[in-house]
């Protein structure tokens, strides 16, 4: 994959000293003319290669390889820029495209939290269930912060299944339907900051977490052929571990859930009437929540996507809710809606202006922000596949900046198109957090598109006569930086950990930042500002120059904003700790180097974890060998939107009042129920996912015998 710091190629006419404006390939990385130095070296040109190896230590076996569409990949680089390699020309001279100076490795850079394993604590009973008050708040964060992004459950099946279970203890739901009620009692404790922060002892997400797994585990999930139920499970493990930034495991599982998906054909069209109308949108959601989660894990990791183009043919997510839209009198026909919402709409530029105007019309709902983003999302993978891809640098540069001018249109036609509910601005006040999504997942995608021109200029080597740019390398370099500039906007200026928890996707976040914060850095670093590649124009260096958004004191102010944030992001999150010591080291460095003004950021690093034990609590361990516990902190967590329809009243029974949002007190002393274990005749779960079960719920004396006997005996100390 070819999606990250690239140098603009131009090739020396041997016959004359004349520079050629269009860029080629090189025919040779080692016999090339021009110099390739370490911030370059993730250029397009250049082949993917294994620079290190990664099979060599615990800590480089847990990072595994990097993309070069990775920021952590860009990391790596800005490390060696910021240190002056990058300023040697010898040493520039003598270092091939993918070589580092030693210690640099991809693990060393990284501010992910592979290199440290789960808790391997177990339970001593899978089928203990939480008191419902406990229960019914860590589903409704659930359903409040992850359903909008991710519908991996079909809310009013689970919902009415999740009453039947804590409406008598002698319900036997199926170790299928636990596992995955335990995943979403884990993501709700994660996330339920509130909770947690005063709960601390009372409850941990881990005992959900190693219930799910054993629940898994003992029946054979892996193994076992693929239902829904599975494919939502592992669905929700790669999720919670991208909220844990463990991402290696979490890239594992949701290639386990795509696969899984693809053998039970969620990703294709279905023309048969077996289901209702209810189920069908269901699977559709299901499959679009695993493409967004693959594609996102893809671009932070920079590996090749295990969903190349073609490989779905299912619709777009409806934008409004069904059960909602079934309510109500209107003219839309299912049978239109289903075969008018094509995959790819805005990515297929025919089809760009056949948007139906209902469509752009439609009131706010969680659907219709799900629909948007998943429409950006096919349009950004479709960006790492046709514009990184392997084969195409040797196709000629032409070719790329063709495909470079054709997403960054159609990522303007996504975004003229948005409906009015969801539109954005600059202005992040009073914006719901659909918008600042859309708006982080939106200028994340410019960034990626436009990052292959920003670097360094490309200079000869036997005559050090650096190389003007082209009119299309400097002003894609430009848009790269404003793209930066443009979400760094969307973070407010004051310092609230709050908001980061409530109102931006926790579980990207950080991810966008750092994407942000290092091009800052890198333009810093090259002398990048407003009319200044690498090369003086005149015209444009002028006193005007100050005044434009990507002008050098704009730059400055918005890196120091992002380093500001990482440091409070890292008071309660080791890996945006760990995020804010690399960019602080490295903007130290560049700042000492071109004079610029430090003042306003913090004149010490992030103090160690284990310096703030109070604010921390063990739950990530270092490899085995080391024995040394580095904890992970709480994020604050408290829902700010609530979604028309779908999740207001989530967990309200229809003959009943609200239920109440439970306060603190609630929680002391939490006592615990049973549920009735399961036989082995439990492996295909009693609780369906398509069809209210009502009917066929097990009872006590129709389980197993010898199921009963090892619960029994598990239970036991």
């Amino acid at each position: 994959m070819k999606t990250c710091s690239v140098t603009y190629l131009l090739e020396l006419d041997e016959s004359s000293t004349d520079v050629h404006r269009h860029a080629t390939r090189r025919s040779s990385i080692s016999s090339s003319s021009s110099s390739s130095l370490p911030s370059s070296a993730g250029s397009l040109d250049a082949i993917d290669t294994v620079d290190e190896d990664l099979d060599r230590h615990d800590q480089s076996r847990a990072t595994g390889y990097r993309g070069k569409n990775s920021e952590v990949a860009w990391m790596q680089r800005l490390e060696a820029e910021s240190r002056g390699f990058a300023h040697d020309d010898r040493s520039a001279a003598n270092m091939s495209h993918h070589q580092l100076p030693q210690g640099d490795s991809i693990a060393d850079v990284s501010y992910h939290l592979d290199d440290l394993n789960i808790d391997d604590s177990t339970v001593s009973d899978e089928f203990l269930l939480p008191e419902k008050p406990l229960a019914d708040r860590l589903l409704q964060v659930y359903l409040d912060k992850v359903h909008p992004s991710l519908p991996v459950i079909r809310q009013d099946l689970f919902l009415e299944q999740y009453r039947q279970v804590f409406s008598s203890s002698d319900v036997n739901p199926g170790k299928r339907w636990l596992s995955l009620l335990n995943m979403v009692f884990t993501i709700g404790c994660r996330l339920d900051s509130l909770y947690r922060y005063d709960h601390v002892g009372h409850a941990d997400e881990t005992i959900f977490f190693h219930r799910a797994r054993r629940l898994s585990t003992s029946d054979d999930l892996i193994y076992n052929h693929d239902d829904l139920q599975k494919v939502q499970f592992l669905t929700l493990m790669a999720f919670y571990f991208l909220t844990e930034s463990q991402i290696s495991r979490s890239w594992k599982m949701i290639g386990l859930a795509a696969r899984a998906g693809i053998a039970l054909g969620l990703n294709f069209r279905e023309t048969h009437d077996k289901f209702d109308k209810a189920s069908h949108e269901a699977r559709v959601r299901l499959w679009w929540s695993i493409f967004y989660l693959e594609h996102l894990l893809s671009a932070i990791t920079g590996r090749v996507s295990c969903l190349g183009d073609g490989s779905c043919s299912v619709s777009l997510p409806l934008p409004f809710d069904i059960t909602a839209n079934e309510s109500q009198d209107n003219d839309l026909s299912w049978e239109r809606s289903l075969s008018t919402f094509e995959v790819g709409w805005t990515e297929q530029s025919e089809q760009i202006d056949e948007r139906p105007a209902w469509v752009k019309a439609l009131p706010f709902s969680g659907s219709l922000y799900f629909h948007y983003l998943v429409d950006l999302a096919i349009i950004t993978h479709k960006i790492t596949n046709q514009v990184y891809n392997a084969d195409l640098v040797n196709r000629g540069w032409k070719l790329i900046e063709d495909r470079i001018n054709f997403y960054n249109r159609k990522l303007g036609q996504w975004l003229a198109n948005l409906p009015h509910s969801l539109v954005f601005d600059g202005h992040h006040v009073d914006m719901s957090s659909s918008q600042i999504s859309l708006a982080l997942h939106y200028y994340s995608a410019c960034i990626v598109i436009n990052r292959p021109c920003l670097t360094r200029p490309e200079t000869h080597k036997p005559t050090g006569i650096r190389f003007p740019r082209s009119r299309f390398g400097k002003d894609t370099a430009k848009e790269c930086l404003r793209a930066s500039l443009a979400l760094l906007e969307f973070v407010p200026d004051q310092l609230d950990p709050d908001w980061a928890n409530t109102v931006a996707p926790s579980w990207a976040l950080l991810h966008f930042m750092m994407q942000a914060t290092v091009v800052l850095l890198f333009c810093l670093s090259i002398g990048l500002a407003s009319g200044n590649l690498g090369e003086r124009d005149a015209s444009e260096n002028s006193a005007s120059a100050a005044g434009k958004p990507e002008s050098s004191d704009s730059v400055l102010a918005a890196a120091k904003k992002a380093l500001r944030w990482l440091y409070v992001l890292g008071e309660t999150e080791e890996s945006s700790r760990r995020g804010f010591q690399f960019c602080h080291r490295c903007f130290r460095r560049i700042a000492e180097k071109r004079g610029l003004d430090t003042s306003g950021l913090p004149y010490q690093e992030r103090p160690s974890s284990e310096q703030n034990e109070g604010r921390y609590r063990p739950h990530l361990v270092k490899a085995p060998e080391s024995g040394k516990a580095v904890p992970r902190a709480q994020q604050p967590h408290s829902g700010r939107e609530t979604y028309a329809n779908e999740s207001q009243s989530n967990l309200q029974d229809p003959n009943a009042g609200h239920l109440e949002r439970v306060g603190d007190s609630s929680f002391e002393g939490v006592q615990e129920r049973h549920t009735s274990p399961t036989g082995e005749h439990d492996s295909v779960s009693l609780f369906d996912p398509d069809f209210y079960m009502a009917d066929f719920i097990s009872w006590p004396e129709e389980s197993d015998i010898e199921g009963l006997l090892l619960s029994m005996m598990n239970s036991n100390p």
